[in-house]
């Protein structure tokens, strides 16, 4: 009697467990259908180079889930057409406003940043010639200029200090200074700001020549 008992009341609970993991399975695969949330988003089609006009070939839209989208992830490509790409854009990157801008709205930020009676110039620099692009928008620097002269057969090479203590305004399209958590911007140009008298004088050392900056000690101001 005892064994039958035992026997019945393992069925009944092999019933009941079979039961209960129908009953998960099958919430389960409710939850599963369940289509997640999406949104439009634009994301470049090629690596973009700083400083690039974005045409329609370069950016596309897709659509990616809700919860893995920047909230101010541009949604048309109307936003980013014609712009000036900040930055290095990678191939497959969501673009956000901040990796786009239009020359316009380069121009007026920059012309507000200017000195009076100043002028703004823009020199190429490698990444020797910037001190590895370890320069930032409101640094000093000096202008090195250096030249061959002399004959073909014995030349000599000259380097002189054109300019110093020089304020720089921008590196490639960025005019802010970089936070201790910002990611460094590879860049081919820097845009500093002279005297209107030595604008002809910096670009034609600027084609004769080779120009090197010098990067000065950046003073740190404390709350005491």
């Amino acid at each position: 009697m005892r064994s039958r008992t035992l026997f019945l009341l393992a069925i009944v609970m092999g019933l009941i467990t079979t039961l209960v993991f129908a009953f998960t399975l099958s919430s389960k695969n409710k939850e599963s259908d369940i289509p997640e949330e999406t949104q439009k988003v634009i994301i470049s089609t090629q690596v973009i180079e700083e400083n690039t006009v974005i045409t329609e070939e370069m950016v596309t839209e897709t659509t990616k889930p809700t919860s893995s989208v920047h909230a101010s992830s541009l949604k048309t490509v109307d936003e980013v057409i014609g712009k000036l790409a900040t930055t290095r854009i990678e191939s497959d990157e969501v673009l956000l406003p901040a990796r786009v801008q239009s020359v316009q709205q380069i121009n007026d930020v920059l012309s507000k940043k200017i000195t009076e009676g100043k002028q703004a110039i823009s020199i190429r620099a490698n990444l020797v010639q910037s001190v590895s692009n370890l320069i930032e928008a409101e640094d000093f620097v000096d202008i090195l200029f250096t030249e061959i002269i002399g004959s073909t057969t014995d030349p000599v090479v000259k380097t002189s200090l054109l300019y110093g203590k020089v304020r720089v305004l921008a590196i490639g399209q960025k005019m802010t200074v970089r936070d201790e958590n910002d990611e460094l911007v590879e860049y081919s140009s820097v845009t500093i700001e002279i005297d209107p008298k030595d604008t002809v004088n910096l670009v034609q050392a600027h084609e004769s020549g080779t120009l090197h900056l010098t990067l000065h000690r950046r003073e740190v101001t404390t709350n005491n």
